[in-house]
């Protein structure tokens, strides 16, 4: 997810998945996971900006550490958010096709 910016749904990304996966799974300090996700950010800007989300970050990632949940498995996303699987799987299939090209 960190390699794929995406247009749309940062906000929700951010919540259910990029927190969560910087502080539970890889076990990142709230310092480190803030600057992966502002590099993310970054990417995600150039395709369309966002005002608002950066203001997230802080509270997004206290809630990850505090509740300690993972982050959503793609089955489960594909039910609660279809939009941003249907984004995710596009963006990685793009991805891929441009990686087997080289």
């Amino acid at each position: 997810m960190l390699g794929i910016p995406v247009e749309d749904y940062r906000k929700y990304a951010l919540w259910r998945i990029v927190a969560p996966y910087l502080i539970n799974v890889r076990r990142l300090s709230p310092e480190d996971a803030m600057s992966i996700i502002r590099e993310w950010l970054d990417k995600c800007d150039k395709l369309r900006p966002l005002v608002g989300v950066n203001d997230i970050i802080k509270p997004n990632l206290s809630a990850a550490a505090r509740v300690r949940y993972l982050p959503i498995g793609f089955s489960d996303l594909k039910t609660e958010n279809r939009q941003l699987a249907n984004i995710i799987s596009h963006q990685m299939n793009n991805h891929i096709l441009s990686y087997t090209k080289d």
